[in-house]
């Protein structure tokens, strides 16, 4: 398919998918691990349920989260995280109205939001060559749901290390391990080069903060029907969680 048919696909989703909704997340703590559900809805046709689950470790306790973290602190950044989320979702067909339920946003944070969605999409955008900005790309609505508030956080001196499996990965954990601090690798959906990286530094996956991410079978389905597709801003969703991660491990990023 050429550039023109995606582009001609792009704005035909849009006429037939008005909407996409930010309907809710839920979160709670069982014996062995945190998890963390959102619900998003596309245009009352398509709905969408992906999860994050933090497994408990030997090095930090999940039931202690509640006691030392605040209710409001812990909606926010699970809230945040939603925010990057949706977009693996959104962009199956770019719908022009993004409506957020679950909370208020600001117009300084919606402007924020809309910067970020059309400038992480900047490749999706490109290989599909669509023809906009980043006031058309997306209108976003959020007037509704209760008001989240900014909270400082306090956290130890030891480092939380995001662990990719590329070089960056194994030089930065060379360069604190010679500090002899108790650094703690971070990694989502450990896989062969993650778990290498981390062996070879001395860590097991009991001693790492681990995060599995999982992605809602319908956004696959949706992909082999010939639905919009592309890169999403993974760094962005990595920011977000690394503060969560940090939080919960209290350690630094």
């Amino acid at each position: 398919m050429n550039k023109q048919d995606n582009f001609y696909k792009y704005t035909s989703f849009r006429n037939k998918y008005k909407f996409f909704s930010y309907e809710k997340y839920s979160y709670y703590i069982s014996d062995s691990c945190f998890h963390i559900k959102y619900e998003f809805n596309l245009n009352d046709t398509f709905y969408f349920k992906p999860t994050i689950n933090i497994p408990q470790k030997e090095i930090f306790n999940l039931q202690s989260i509640t006691e030392n973290v605040s209710i409001n602190f812990l909606n926010n950044i699970i809230f945040n995280i939603g925010m990057v989320e949706l977009l693996s979702y959104w962009k199956t067909t770019c719908s022009p109205k993004i409506i957020i339920k679950p909370h208020f946003l600001t117009s300084e944070q919606i402007s924020f939001w809309k910067k970020l969605y059309y400038n992480g999409l900047g490749e999706f955008i490109y290989l599909n060559s669509i023809q906009t900005d980043e006031d058309q790309f997306c209108e976003i609505y959020a007037n509704s749901g209760s008001k989240l508030f900014p909270e400082s956080i306090n956290t130890i001196t030891d480092t939380l290390v995001p662990i990719g499996g590329g070089k960056d990965s194994v030089v930065t954990l060379e360069l604190l391990s010679s500090l002899k601090t108790s650094n703690l690798p971070l990694i989502l959906n450990p896989r062969g080069a993650t778990l290498s990286t981390i062996s070879t530094a001395g860590y097991s996956i009991n001693n790492i903060f681990e995060i599995q991410r999982t992605i809602h079978p319908q956004l696959l389905k949706l992909n082999e029907e010939g639905f919009l597709n592309g890169h999403t801003p993974f760094s962005a969703l990595l920011a977000f969680i690394s503060i969560l991660a940090a939080v919960i491990s209290g350690k630094k990023i």
